[in-house]
């Protein structure tokens, strides 16, 4: 599998730190807004990160290598970040630092609004990512319970919303199995299907408002899925 050159959450780990680091030669009277809003920051830049590490790992090289140019700028955009949060607190003695830092939580919230788009658009081009990634699932799985492809003909004969409807109804029904107690393979089973449903309808929806949403889904499920398959595969 060919990956990045260094992971995106790497590069954000290494930031906060230095950051930290900075922090604590500031004056007391400053230092606490000062860690707040790097403590804020840095977790929603973590949060980009760990989504494009996702797609780096389950498309670069295993489906579609032509995501490695949106990974990879959307890893050098994250140091540029980083880089413009020191240079605008060099040199400095006292100031409100959400306002100072509030540009760069704007361009990180366009950040991620546009590498959605660029994975949104993958999507609704290449249909071998679709396939990958459920043959991917139904192998972890061994069975898949939805085939909304097949209810999106019907429903599509009764209002073009219904099967929108029916996604919805079933993500609900699916995280309501899950709680506290719940087992290991139940939690795995849950994310797996509300991953596949997602990119299921992605892949119908595409072209449409609402596929960039069920590209999201597909996103938050896919990695919570990979999550807690990395850590049944290390109990």
């Amino acid at each position: 599998m060919i990956l990045p050159i260094i992971s995106a959450v790497g590069i954000v780990c290494t930031g906060k730190l230095a950051a930290m680091e900075l922090g604590k030669s500031f004056a007391a009277g400053i230092k606490k807004d000062f860690m707040a809003v790097i403590n804020d920051l840095f977790d929603k830049l973590n949060i980009f990160a760990q989504t494009i590490d996702f797609i780096a790992l389950e498309w670069i090289g295993k489906i579609e290598q032509s995501a490695k140019v949106v990974v990879q700028q959307a890893i050098n955009d994250i140091s540029q970040l980083i880089d413009d949060i020191f240079d605008k607190t060099r040199g400095l003695v006292e100031i409100t630092f959400k306002v100072l830092f509030q540009p760069i939580f704007d361009r990180l919230e366009l950040l991620e609004r546009n590498f959605i788009k660029e994975i949104n658009l993958m999507i609704d081009k290449i249909e071998r990512i679709v396939d990958t990634v459920i043959n991917d699932l139904q192998g972890m799985l061994g069975k898949i319970e939805y085939d909304f492809r097949k209810l999106s003909i019907s429903s599509l004969l009764r209002g073009r919303h219904e099967l929108d409807d029916i996604y919805k109804q079933r993500e609900r029904n699916l995280l309501r199995r899950l709680n506290g107690k719940s087992p290991l393979n139940e939690i795995l089973r849950t994310y797996g299907q509300l991953e596949y449903n997602a990119l299921e309808m992605a892949r119908i929806r595409r072209g449409t408002v609402s596929n960039k949403l069920y590209t999201e889904d597909y996103l938050k499920y896919g990695m919570l899925f990979r999550l807690w398959y990395q850590f049944w595969q290390a109990s």
